[in-house]
């Protein structure tokens, strides 16, 4: 066997251990919030430009651009996200927010001009704003994803979401020092983050291995695969989502 033909074997290998390693993490961490339309939550109005202005009261921090597939053939879309206020004052025990006092916690637009995102339904942000909104349901935590129309267009608040909140587990989430809001697995599986408990990293491959696996996942996980984190925040000990 020639040399280039030992190359190209051993390159093949890895890519079929990339595509087993990837179709995994696709597969298990699989999210649909399965967008619907539920009631308010107590304390949002529907009237839009009251709400707005109920928002604006709520500090913005620092927000983060996601690339998430569109509702469009192998299209994607710049998602912005970023948290209100202090998205520490959330917690997943039951109570933390006593009931009446919700408050929105993260404020989300897509710059994309036309396409609508694939997974929550965000679409452009000349058309609505998203926010989202925790607070205290049945002694439970809760997050309410919140269609709010821009300032040019009408219509009302609408809420398209709502899941009780539960806690990240894994390596990677420990409490955060700053107010966040992002899109982000539980357990992150994209394997150039640095995190140690990687599939990488359990299927024991080499150094060479694992870089091809992240370079494949910049490739494959970030810009084909329609797996994509779900909403998330920076909450009192940690991530939660």
């Amino acid at each position: 066997m020639s040399i280039s033909q030992m190359v190209l074997r051993g390159h093949v290998s890895e890519l079929v251990v990339a595509i087993v390693v990837l179709t995994i993490g696709c597969h298990k961490y699989t999210y649909d919030p399965h967008i619907q339309s539920v009631d308010l939550p107590p304390g949002v109005t529907s009237d839009p430009t009251q709400f707005r202005a109920q928002a604006a009261m709520r500090t913005p921090g620092a927000t983060h651009h996601s690339s998430r597939p569109g509702k469009c053939p192998a299209c994607l879309v710049d998602i912005e996200i970023g948290p209100l206020g202090d998205t520490r004052e959330v917690s997943p025990t039951p109570l933390a927010l006593l009931p009446g006092t919700g408050r929105a916690v993260a404020k989300i637009v897509n710059h994309d001009p036309a396409q609508t995102e694939e997974i929550y339904g965000f679409r452009p942000v000349l058309q609505f704003e998203y926010y989202v909104w925790a607070d205290t349901a049945y002694s439970m935590a809760r997050l309410t994803l919140l269609e709010v129309p821009a300032p040019s267009q009408p219509g009302l608040v609408r809420a398209t979401f709502q899941k009780n909140l539960q806690y990240c587990t894994g390596p990677g989430h420990l409490p955060p020092t700053s107010p966040d809001a992002d899109f982000k697995f539980c357990r992150d599986v994209h394997l150039s983050t640095g995190v140690q408990a990687t599939y990488a990293g359990m299927l024991g491959v080499t150094p060479r291995v694992s870089a091809f696996l992240s370079r494949m996942a910049d490739l494959v996980v970030k810009k084909f695969t329609v797996t994509q984190p779900p909403l998330w925040l920076g909450c009192l000990h940690g991530c939660c989502g």
